[in-house]
């Protein structure tokens, strides 16, 4: 390897390290989403025990809160997917950047598209995740108001 494809391939490595970046980040989110998703399971399997022994005008109370767990589970699920997109494809931008330098191909749209993908996947995943912190204030305000 001469001294100008090792010059091209610090560049393209440097080229590499925002997408990098942005899986870092994006992971972070994603751990702080799968804890908020397993606290939310286990508090419905906690209220779904205490219904079997509560009275019934208290077990319209425990579903309520159930059904609400429930709808911040899919959200959180669905936020996880499009994460898990959006770092996907953060991956295929990096693999992209290394084909088209190794074989010089021109494809830069295709580089342009796989980043317009990952952001709008990344926005939309945190969209569900304030849809998630939302439920939990409209839980919480029933709560007071009880």
């Amino acid at each position: 390897m001469n001294v100008d494809s090792i010059q091209e391939l610090s560049s393209l490595m440097q080229s590499s390290i925002s997408p990098v970046v942005l899986i870092s980040g994006i992971g972070l989110l994603l751990l702080s989403m799968t804890n908020r998703i397993a606290r939310v399971i286990d508090r419905v399997r906690q209220l779904t025990d205490e219904k079997k022994v509560v009275e019934p005008e208290m077990e319209r109370v425990l579903h309520m809160q159930i059904e609400n767990l429930y709808k911040r589970a899919k959200n959180l699920r669905s936020g996880i997917i499009l994460m898990i997109g959006s770092v996907l494809m953060a991956a295929l931008i990096i693999i992209t950047l290394f084909i088209s330098q190794l074989y010089r191909l021109p494809i830069t749209i295709i580089i342009v598209v796989e980043f317009f993908l990952c952001l709008v996947s990344l926005i939309i995943s945190l969209l569900f995740y304030i849809k998630d912190i939302s439920l939990t204030l409209k839980a919480l305000d029933y709560k007071i108001d009880q």
